[in-house]
């Protein structure tokens, strides 16, 4: 591995000099979210050479990272592995943070008409479940020229 590896994952520099990969794998399952479940996962993928493996990763301080392995080949035969990894934390930051801005009022944060109607939908659907009912309730206020009001006072 390099040292943008190293960065990515938050490995100690040192570790870029260690002999074998135990040290290596050590650590990687250290900074995972759940490191028992990731190595397993290469445990399954080093067993089986041929596998192709794209994996999303959480690690524990929040990011969030793609793996995508394949295998090392030469003429034909398996050699090895070769792991690629890319940082996802942003992209999915900006996606929820889209998703939010189109169920929400840009200026005051308050649920849109859209996240009204699917919450509407989901409390409908719980009540014909047959389960005890929750609280449901729905008030509708139709106010006259809301929207000048909402733009001139927030």
């Amino acid at each position: 591995f390099n040292r943008r590896f190293a960065k990515l994952w938050g490995l100690p520099g040192g570790l870029l000099h260690e002999p074998g990969d135990a040290g290596l794998w050590l650590s990687l399952q250290r900074v995972m979210r759940d490191g028992e479940q990731y190595r397993l996962r290469i445990e399954a993928l080093l067993d089986a050479p041929l596998m192709r493996s794209s994996d999303v990763l959480r690690l524990a301080d929040g990011r969030v990272l793609e793996q995508v392995s394949l295998p090392q080949m030469s003429r034909g035969e398996p050699i090895g592995r070769v792991f690629s990894f890319r940082d996802l934390s942003e992209k999915l930051a900006a996606h929820q943070r889209i998703e939010e801005l189109g169920r929400s009022d840009a200026l005051t944060g308050a649920p849109n008409r859209r996240a009204l109607a699917d919450r509407i939908v989901q409390q409908m659907a719980a009540v014909d479940t047959g389960e005890p009912p929750p609280v449901f309730a729905l008030l509708h206020l139709d106010l006259d020229r809301f929207k000048q009001i909402n733009d001139t006072l927030g």
